[in-house]
């Protein structure tokens, strides 16, 4: 019976230790989930936000300007009454003088220590001597307790530090509550709590105050890598004329807010940045006019219109008083190349492979076509494939989801054509005047070379003008066989085409098979009727486009 007893016991005990370890394991696992669900997550939603946050991020901080004032905002003494140390009370009445002078020569020694060059002054409703200004105010209440010797007791103590006249910068701090000896004009109760509090850095080398930021993440060398494709004339790198000569850059964001940001210029390593907001810019109903909010070398905000002209713009305050900033980058060659232009391409596969010039599509950071099907409502995203610099060609792909096939009516034709033969061309030539309709010109092949006897090209006399440049060249039986290149200038009616073999050469190369028509739906038709059918298949090449 004892036996059993005994059994029972430790069986008891095994399964109430097996509960406690399960108890124990189960609390472990749900503390787990928690975690998971709510700080991980958190982490996670966090992380989302910061990447789903504007172009630029803010960061508050304390300043370290030149002019330094000072304004006693507001004193309590608790009614002046005097606390005795064995709780009786005996007001003595009248205002202390020592709390205000104490707390004064406090700041003052504080701020003489961040910064060590500050012009100091007790008010200044105006900078001393520059338009670095920094306002410290401080309030607080105090009371004084009679012991062997007078202590002056100091509660609910604030400071707050300013930037600029009206500035919306402002930053206040409290102070834990201190006691000071009557005449202890020495004691650092109040400096070691500022600077705890303020959070100053030792040593007192360089500015440790830092001016609040509006961070970006751009950098100059990221800045002139996207300005060499940009075809907004206005965005690049100015330079000011006037001192401080300081450098900054036009950049339209990413959800298409225009942004001043600064590059250098400020001798104020730790105050700005390369890539700070220097002005906000806001769009007015005149071209490249802005309303600015413009921030001064002391982060102050103030109201400027920024106007954009002649490789430059203007700084213009309310007063009417102007600096002017010059154009620096891109150079004036870069914005030549990086201009919209236009030229002719033509389909040479039904599932979207166009040919046209290398010179169309050069310096092309875009490219679009229009005019597919007659239809110049609506455009298409394409990408290069291959290029052949040497002989001027360029094999391009509509590379969009709304682009089907399309049906190629025409052939090409890589024999030599003879001198004599008629031809013409179709194309899309100065569409800024012209419009979009496709134009049609006719004449003969001149010669077989081209341009001081180059081979690789057929001599024309049908008229072409810029825009035709990628376009075909058909013989009468509507066989491709050139690709419209140039005309001679200062020379009526004389043009040049690639021969359509060095174009077979380059089809050869590209990286993918490229099916060609074998049919010639132009063939026995009339001049109107093969027009009509190979319009079809021929597009505007938009580059470097809205």
């Amino acid at each position: 019976m004892k036996t059993q007893i005994i059994k029972t016991y430790l069986l008891n005990k095994t399964n109430t230790k097996m509960r406690y370890i399960i108890q124990r394991i189960t609390f472990i696992f749900l503390l787990l989930t928690f975690y998971q669900n709510n700080v991980i997550e958190g982490q996670v939603r966090n992380n989302q936000r910061k990447q789903e946050s504007k172009n630029y991020t803010y960061t508050s901080g304390t300043s370290p300007n030149i002019d330094i004032a000072y304004a006693l905002k507001g004193v309590k003494d608790w009614g002046y009454e005097t606390f005795i140390a064995n709780g009786s009370r005996v007001n003595l009445g009248g205002r202390g003088t020592f709390p205000n002078a104490y707390v004064l020569r406090q700041i003052k020694e504080f701020m003489s220590y961040v910064c060590p060059n500050a012009t100091i002054s007790q008010r200044a409703t105006q900078p001393l001597s520059s338009n670095l200004f920094i306002s410290v105010s401080y309030s607080y209440n105090y009371r004084r307790t009679i012991d062997w010797s007078t202590i002056w007791d100091f509660y609910n103590f604030k400071i707050s530090f300013s930037f600029g006249l009206a500035s919306p910068f402002m930053y206040e701090y409290r102070i834990p509550n201190f006691s000071v000896y009557e005449g202890d004009y020495d004691d650092t109760s109040l400096w070691n709590r500022l600077r705890v509090r303020v959070r100053v850095s030792y040593p007192k080398s360089g500015l440790p105050l830092v001016l609040p930021k509006y961070q970006t993440s751009w950098n100059e060398s990221h800045l002139k890598k996207v300005f060499e494709r940009s075809p907004n004339y206005i965005e690049g790198i100015y330079e000011g004329i006037d001192d401080p000569k300081i450098r900054v850059a036009m950049k339209f964001m990413n959800d298409g807010e225009p942004l001043l940001i600064y590059l250098d210029g400020y001798n104020l390593p730790k105050d700005w940045k390369e890539g700070e907001v220097k002005a906000f810019l806001t769009p007015t109903a005149t071209s490249n006019i802005y309303k600015a909010k413009w921030l001064k070398m002391g982060k102050i905000i103030e109201d400027y219109y920024v106007i954009f002209k002649d490789g430059g713009f203007t700084l213009r305050d309310s007063d009417g008083e102007e600096s002017s900033y010059l154009k620096t980058y891109p150079t004036a060659a870069i914005e030549r190349s990086n201009q919209p232009s236009s030229g002719t391409g033509f389909f040479i596969s039904s599932n979207g492979y166009i040919a046209t010039n290398y010179h169309v599509i050069k310096n092309a950071h875009n490219i679009k076509v229009s005019g597919v099907n007659e239809n110049y409502k609506r455009t298409y995203s394409a990408k290069v494939i291959v290029t052949d610099k040497q002989n001027d060609l360029a094999i391009l792909k509509v590379n969009d989801h709304k682009f089907r096939t399309i049906s190629t009516p025409y052939s090409l034709k890589f024999s030599t054509a003879s001198v004599g033969e008629d031809v013409f061309v179709l194309g899309y030539p100065l569409i800024s005047t012209m419009g979009l309709d496709i134009k049609l010109t006719n004449g003969l092949i001149s010669a077989r070379t081209g341009y001081q006897g180059d081979v690789s090209s057929y001599q024309i006399s049908a008229p072409v003008q810029p825009g035709n440049s990628g376009g075909p060249l058909f013989d009468k039986n509507g066989y491709v066989i050139g690709i419209v290149s140039a005309k001679h200038t200062g020379v009526e009616n004389v043009g040049y085409a690639i021969k359509s073999s060095y174009l077979k050469n380059l089809i050869d190369l590209s990286p993918n098979k490229i099916y060609l028509s074998n049919r010639n739906l132009l063939q026995h038709k009339s001049l109107p009727q093969q027009v009509k059918l190979a319009r079809k298949a021929i597009c505007v090449i938009i580059v470097n486009g809205e």
